[in-house]
């Protein structure tokens, strides 16, 4: 039967491989985006149909911020979750807490500033090319859109952990006041049974 002690070790464990797919969707990121504008600008040199694929530039930046904040959420999750458990060590808590309070910012805009830098790349690619597969001034409205929801995402997402983090507190509180509601009652019972005997 594990303890409470193994679900916060395995919930490391878990900590520790969110943050190592997270790493790998990055890298994935850089290269596919690295890929799409060195085989579109090909095309700018030699005469090959490639260059549409600055088009895709901002739509794999966005796919893949997606995946990056889905697996970041889950780290700072975890982290909320380890910050309010009486079974984590002191260290762990303070940890985890001070870290919440001092977020790396750069962090938090690397997503949405890399996507945005790839799609001024593959415009100014678009643009030098001379290609006109689709309008040009609605596809850097949707790019930049998907910039900004990326961003807003972000927002979102350090709102959300810190009403996991308050619900969470709350929640164990109300856990231990039942089950302390429940233990004395039991008590009660007990020594009620034991007057009686």
């Amino acid at each position: 039967m594990s303890t409470d002690e193994d679900f916060i070790r395995a919930l490391r464990i878990e900590i520790a491989d969110t943050q190592t797919r997270r790493m790998s969707y990055v890298k994935a990121k850089l290269g596919f985006l690295i890929g799409l504008l060195g085989v579109g600008a090909a095309a700018i040199k030699e005469p090959i149909p490639t260059s549409p694929l600055f088009y895709l530039v901002p739509v794999v930046a966005f796919l893949f911020d997606l995946y990056i904040m889905g697996e970041d959420f889950a780290i700072k999750r975890a982290g909320a979750f380890i910050c309010n458990s009486p079974f984590a060590s002191r260290e762990e808590r303070i940890w985890e807490e001070t870290v919440s309070r001092h977020r790396d910012w750069f962090a938090f805009f690397a997503a949405p500033l890399s996507s945005g830098i790839a799609l001024v790349v593959a415009a100014r690619g678009v643009v030098i090319a001379q290609i006109a597969t689709v309008p040009f001034i609605p596809w850097i409205v949707v790019g930049m859109a998907f910039v900004l929801v990326v961003l807003a995402n972000r927002w979102l997402q350090a709102a959300q952990v810190s009403a996991f983090s308050k619900d969470t507190a709350e929640t164990r509180a109300r856990v231990k006041s039942n089950s302390t509601a429940a233990g004395d009652g039991g008590r009660d019972r007990a020594s009620a049974g034991a007057r009686r005997a």
